[in-house]
Formats: structure tokens, sequence, C-alpha cells
């Protein structure tokens, strides 16, 4: 209706108009060229529709308000003639320039979609700058300090207590090295879509109580208090080794972003016969503007040269598609310096009725670093 109300106001104007001039001059010779103005207007601001109403009216007010004889309309077939004349030449003229703005909007409709992917490409490539500049970093890091010791060990010149704590240094590096390859092969296969499930009748608690009891050494090296509060859980049809990895993920994240002092808790229930995982730390919390991609690749809140926490920022984006492929969800919730939450729903599969109740046993995963 605004379209048909742009229409009729735009003819009544040029009507109002063409009374004005018609005081001073005649208008019958141009009666008919007062009314392409609002044709177009009408054309290039509304649509198809509108331009063809605001034509049949402004040849009908050319008519009975501007041609001799004043204030009657054609009524023989010739006084028809100069009317119809108008009315088809301003039709194609409400097409082209129906046409026109059209193809303008769609210009311009282009152009912001080209510069939208202008932008995510030049952030793509941001990204991926960041992300092997901090790949570079945190694979030599654990390779400087296994060269180091391998060359005080081959000096012959420590002692045994040196010697210990060269092997065990050693033994960390090459765990690091073990996790960061472990991330980057599961990130690959997710992106590939090759990244498949081993879906087994187990346990859950004695899995969980496994994870997190591997997990208190980190904890308890920060001075943080680590809980866990595992409920009555039936057994399920989960991917065990991918379960303890998303559940050591996301402690590993709470207890690197939590200060000393502080507290990780992890809550486990079974909710309408799904398995859900809450995961909350006192820690520094995640930047609103970066909560909505906190399960991104490669993404970081702290990614510059000067960030305080070590990792990939693979970790989280890993849990996310293992989380998905059990066919669940995941969100998190935070307000910056206050901490964050995570919650995990997996829904249950079907348990054939032929398979025995698994034994509980407790399965330890390596936790994935993770950065926000």
């Amino acid at each position: 209706m605004q379209s048909y109300a742009i229409a009729a106001v735009s003819v009544l104007v040029t009507v109002g108009v063409g009374l004005v001039i018609q005081q001073v001059a005649p208008t019958n010779p141009i009666a008919f060229l007062l009314f392409v103005p609002p044709v177009l207007a009408t054309a290039m601001w509304t649509d198809l529709r509108a331009s063809l109403v605001a034509t049949l009216m402004g040849g009908l007010a050319a008519e009975f308000f501007f041609r001799l004889p004043y204030y009657t309309l054609p009524k023989g077939p010739d006084e028809f003639v100069p009317i119809s004349l108008y009315l088809v030449i301003g039709a194609g003229i409400s097409v082209l320039a129906h046409r026109l703005a059209r193809a303008q909007v769609e210009a311009r409709a282009r152009e912001a979609e080209n510069a939208a992917l202008y932008r995510q490409a030049h952030e793509a490539n941001q990204l991926k700058d960041q992300f092997l500049a901090t790949l570079s970093h945190e694979l030599r890091t654990p390779l400087n300090a296994l060269l180091g010791w391998i060359q005080l060990l081959r000096s012959g010149q420590l002692s045994d207590a040196k010697r210990t704590r060269a092997l065990d240094a050693i033994e960390r590096s090459a765990e690091l090295q073990a996790r960061l390859t472990a991330d980057l092969l599961d990130v690959s296969a997710a992106m590939t879509g090759k990244l498949r499930l081993n879906r087994e009748l187990v346990q859950v608690p004695a899995l969980i109580e496994g994870v997190v009891e591997s997990m208190r050494g980190a904890a308890e090296d920060k001075h943080l208090q680590l809980h866990a509060t595992i409920g009555p859980i039936g057994p399920m049809m989960v991917d065990p080794s991918r379960v303890q990895q998303i559940v050591a993920n996301l402690l590993s994240n709470a207890i690197k972003f939590t200060p000393a002092g502080g507290r990780v808790e992890i809550v486990v229930s079974e909710v309408a016969g799904d398995l859900c995982l809450v995961v909350t730390d006192t820690g520094i919390g995640i930047p609103g503007d970066f909560l909505p991609y906190v399960f991104d690749r490669f993404r970081q809140a702290d990614a510059g040269p000067t960030r305080e926490h070590a990792g990939l920022g693979l970790g989280l984006a890993i849990v996310r598609h293992l989380v998905e492929l059990h066919g669940g969800t995941i969100a998190a919730a935070s307000t910056h310096g206050e901490g964050a939450t995570f919650t995990a729903r997996l829904p249950a599969a079907g348990i054939p009725a032929d398979l025995p109740t698994p034994p509980a046993r407790p399965r330890v995963a390596a936790p994935d670093p993770q950065s926000r």
C-alpha cells in the first residue's frame, strides 16, 4: 500500500505544479510530459506495479486537467490516441526505470557482499599468519629444550640428580610435542570429515573420574581447587577416548586461565537420558567480543606476540567438533574477569539389548592445551 500511496502523491503533486504553470502558459502541448517525472520516481523508489498505476493516473490527469477541452475525459476514438501513446510509452519507461533501479540495488548488494568476502579473506589470512607464528613458537620451544638437555647428557658432566632432571624435561617436551601433533591431526581430520567415533558401552563416571585425577597435578601446581561432582549415570554408548578428550580439554582450559587460589569445578549428570558436562572456573573469563568465536579454529583472545598463555588455540575447537560428532551441543557463558562456564550435552545413543554392562575401568587422557 505504501508504494501505491507514493504513486498517488507524486501524481497529485504534479497536478498541483501543472495547475500553477497553467496560470502562466498553456500546458496542452506538454500535458503528458508533465507526468513522466512521477512515473520515473515511482519506478525507481517503489515497484513496477506502482509505477504502472502512476502511469495510468498521470495519463487520466493530463487528459482531464491539461488538455483541451479542460475537465473532460476522451470520448471518441481519435481522442484516445494521445493517451494511448502516453500509456504505452509510460509503461516502457516504468519497466526500464524499474529494471535500472533493481540493477542498482543488485550492484550495491554485490558490492557489499564482495566487501564482506574481502574482509573475511583478509581476516582468514591474518588468522593463518597468527596461527603459523604461534605454531612455530610452540614447536620450537620444546625442541629447544630437547636439544639443550640432550647436549648436556652427551657431555657426560651431569650428576645423577641432574641426569634424572634432564630425562624428566625431555619426557615433558616429547609429551608436549605429541599433544601438539595430535591436536593438528585432529583438526585436519575434522576439517576433511575424516574424524570418526568408535562407540562402545562404557561406565561414564569411572571414565571421567580417571580424567579428573589425571588433571589434579596440574591444578595443584597452580594452587587451584579442583572439584568433581559426578552423579549416578547409567552405561552409555560413546567413544570413551573422545569423551576423555572433551573432559581433559575443558579442564585444561579452565586450569590454564584460572589464577592461583582459584577454583575449577566439573559437574557430570544425566539429564533426560543425556550426558551433561558443566565445567566452571573462577578465572579471567572471556571478553564479550570474543565469546561468539571461542570455539572457532585458530582463534585466540590473547593472540599477540606478548600473550601470556601458551597453546595453539585448537582445544575448544576440537571439543566442539567431538561433541557435535556425538550429536550433542556445547555452549560457553562468561563475564570478563569473573570466570567462565562451559556446558556440553551429549545425547545417549541406543544401547543394544545383548550388550553386557561394561566394567568400571578408569581411562586417563592427556590434556589438550587451549588458548582463549
